[in-house]
């Protein structure tokens, strides 16, 4: 998260937007695990 908000910041983005891209990965992320989680069949509690 660091890499991105440093990156975000060498762009000139205002704070908000690198909320936005922050919180976009991390529900993207989710997201994908949730999703290889379910075909791949296991069920990790």
């Amino acid at each position: 998260m660091t890499v991105i908000q440093i990156g975000c910041s060498q762009q000139g983005l205002p704070n908000w937007v690198q909320q936005i891209v922050t919180g976009s990965i991390i529900v993207a992320a989710v997201g994908l695990d949730q999703w290889r989680q379910r075909s791949s069949g296991s069920d990790r509690s």
